[in-house]
């Protein structure tokens, strides 16, 4: 006997590995038809826990369930929507006395002028008539009755199922019954979570995050490309603008060739909000950047008395640091300076004899050698402030 969970949504192959990529549990029909694939004749136990989804989906489903060789029993925790008529391809229905069964009509959306709106409804009407066949040919009711009962989105009982013929009986095991359910969350989740061409946008994202190596190096990365396209595309005129070429996100385009999405403007061309949000994120992102460019260079203005002309300008245009980086800099390089030139003078103090002849201080009571050091000390201060004009 093999098990084969149909719990979560049910979608299509391209949707289904967005979801499992966020942790959401869906099904898709190359995932049913593995398992059964996978189980090879055995007796196979359905057990269905789903809000439903996408109808064509479901009739993939629907089909490899009804050509699969063995036995397939369905065991029914919930059954609503798509859900229901993949159970009508088991041999057996089985359902929870806790479960509950769901049957609705097709749902859609559409826009356009009224033709549009009526090749919807006809559209709709054409694929209910598959999912009323599949109700006819398990319940043995009459189509007319059926469509009544998809008329009103009608939920059934344990009992009430089974007195229409959708389930054949009550689980008579313990496995599979998970108690109550929440019927305004079923309701909700009948409908499709998002569309395929959405999923596979999101997708290129995921292919990109893989390439990279993790969400991490894909951040560092995504970071990496705007600060080398903000250093290369900044240009300096009148009034210290900058001025951008390309978005950072056409580098993450052409690193995701190889993966099957739409392209950036495309997606945001059917998504009138998300564009509207990303152009908000770019406007924002040029003016930081604008403002950060200005206080850079003001930073380094400021300091211009204190440093070489060559500091300033590798600092404005080749090194691109700030007023605090620069002047830490030319402290470090101050300081070795200052160092070389501080041994030169006591080189310079030694071969004078200055040391032989004291700067008239009184004795302190150290040793010959303490008394040396202190006197070359001195004198090299006494010779360093002389040379700056210090009394």
């Amino acid at each position: 006997m093999t098990t084969i969970k149909l719990k979560g949504q049910i979608c299509t192959d391209t949707t289904a590995a967005m979801y499992r990529w966020f942790g959401i549990e869906v099904v898709s029909p190359s995932l049913i038809e593995n398992a059964l694939e996978s189980a090879d004749g055995d007796d196979v136990v359905l057990e269905i826990a789903s809000p439903g989804g996408t109808v064509v989906a479901g009739y993939e489903i629907y089909s490899a369930i009804k050509k699969y060789q063995g036995k397939v029993t369905a065991h029914i925790t919930w059954a609503c929507s798509a859900a229901t008529f993949i159970a009508c391809a088991c041999d057996e229905v089985l359902i929870s006395e806790a479960g509950v069964y769901m049957i609705h009509n097709v749902q859609g959306y559409a826009e356009g002028d009224y033709q549009d709106m009526d090749k919807e409804s006809k559209d709709l009407k054409a694929i209910g008539e598959g999912i009323i066949n599949a109700y006819e040919s398990k319940t043995k009711l009459a189509r007319k009755e059926i469509k009544r009962l998809m008329d009103e989105s009608t939920y059934m009982s344990p009992a009430d199922a089974i007195e229409y013929g959708f389930c054949d009986g009550l689980m008579t095991d313990k496995e599979g019954q998970s108690g109550s359910v929440d019927i305004t969350s079923v309701a909700a989740s009948t409908m499709p979570l998002i569309s395929d061409d959405k999923a596979t946008a999101f997708m290129t994202v995921k292919a990109f995050i893989d390439k990279m190596g993790g969400e991490e190096k894909a951040l560092e990365m995504i970071m990496q490309l705007k600060q080398e396209q903000v250093q290369q595309s900044t240009t300096e005129d009148a009034n210290n603008n900058v001025q951008f070429t390309e978005s950072p996100v056409s580098d993450i385009e052409n690193s995701t060739k190889g993966a099957k999405a739409m392209g950036l403007q495309e997606l945001l061309n059917e998504n009138p909000e998300a564009k509207a949000e990303y152009e908000q994120v770019i406007a924002q992102a040029k003016t930081d950047a604008v403002n950060a460019e200005r206080e850079r260079m003001k930073s380094l203005d400021a300091i211009a008395n204190n440093v070489s002309s060559e500091m300033l300008e590798k600092a404005k245009y080749e090194d691109i640091v700030d007023g605090k980086e620069l002047a830490y800099k030319a402290l470090v390089e101050g300081n070795a300076v200052a160092a070389a030139y501080m041994q030169n003078a006591i080189a310079d103090s030694v071969e004078s004899g200055v040391d032989s002849v004291g700067i008239g201080e009184p004795n302190t009571g150290m040793d010959d050698d303490s008394n040396t050091e202190q006197a070359q000390a001195d004198a090299m201060a006494a010779y360093v402030n002389a040379k700056k004009g210090v009394q």
